[in-house]
């Protein structure tokens, strides 16, 4: 099979895609097909129309890219992909309408505000901390690789972490302040276009500070435990959880939901990932590990469910 590998882009995760790109890519070596990774730009774009593959493999993070827009390019051009379409990209990238969506649903996910570039910064960090509580989370509203995430504890605290996330937020140049739920730190992936499954429930452990950017992709910093510890129960909830928030975003193919499960009590939805990451350290790959899947089994059955959606 031809497959295209796109990758890349503008956004503050480029590096990181163009890592799960040649992953991905080596694997798709690995099992005979014949690939070409090209760059999310214009100019390649047009290379890759005519180069008509049969399926492109995007792995693209971060705006302008995971948040549907290589969607529409991608059905412009009439070419099959992995992943998500263009309204699913879109609302798994915007944090608060994803919650948005779950809240409608009656589906748990901690409470939060947005504030916007225009806002008054001291008036709604006030607002937040009487509506939120402290301690809160902080992160862009638009964005992954916990890229600006920052956990603060007072009203200082708070307005220095809306400057440093407005500094790496998308293309909406908003910020997501959110009620902070403590327990374990869970993530579960979702796999399949006809009949979506839960993948086993990882946790992540990391040894000091939060699970940033360099905590995600310096090996030894942090490590995963498969199944996460929590109880079976939860652990039940948590799977049902991450494909209720998967169908309700209408994403497709794969993806990535992350939550907290209190002890003893509710698992609470944070956000979901369209386009998880597929680099050696990544999460995804070692929940489908997990379940019977080798990296490059993975990837061949993510490029044929495409091929047959």
């Amino acid at each position: 099979m031809r497959v295209a590998v796109l990758c890349g882009g503008i956004s503050g995760e480029a590096e990181i895609s163009r890592l799960s790109g040649n992953t991905v890519n080596d694997a798709l070596l690995s099992l005979g097909h014949e690939t070409r990774v090209f760059e999310f730009e214009p100019d390649h774009l047009e290379v890759l129309r005519e180069w008509r593959p049969d399926v492109v493999f995007p792995t693209l993070h971060g705006p302008l890219g995971e948040d549907g827009t290589a969607a529409a390019v991608l059905e412009l051009l009439r070419l099959p992909y992995v992943g998500s379409g263009i309204l699913a990209g879109a609302l798994a990238m915007n944090k608060v309408a994803a919650k948005r969506v779950w809240t409608a649903l009656d589906l748990p996910t901690p409470a939060a505000e947005v504030v916007d570039e225009f806002a008054e910064m001291h008036l709604r960090a006030e607002d937040a901390i009487e509506r939120l509580g402290l301690p809160m989370v902080v992160k862009p509203n638009s964005g992954g690789s916990s890229l600006g995430f920052s956990r603060v504890a007072d009203e200082e605290s708070l307005l220095d972490g809306i400057v440093r996330a407005m500094k790496v937020a998308g293309p909406d140049h908003a910020v997501l302040l959110e009620a902070e739920k403590r327990g374990v730190e869970v993530t579960v992936g979702v796999l399949g276009v006809r009949a979506p499954v839960a993948l086993p429930t990882l946790e992540i452990v990391y040894r000091e500070g939060d699970y940033d950017f360099e905590a995600k992709y310096t090996a030894g910093l942090s490590q995963h435990v498969i199944p996460a510890r929590i109880p079976e129960p939860q652990q039940a909830r948590a799977a049902a959880l991450a494909l209720a928030a998967h169908r309700a975003l209408g994403a497709r193919g794969l993806s990535r939901v992350d939550m907290m499960c209190e002890p003893g009590g509710e698992c609470w939805l944070l956000e979901l990932n369209t386009m998880p990451g597929m680099t050696p350290l990544s999460l995804f790959p070692d929940a489908a590990r997990a379940a019977g899947l080798e990296f490059p089994q993975l990837v061949e059955r993510l490029i044929q469910e495409a091929v047959a959606a």
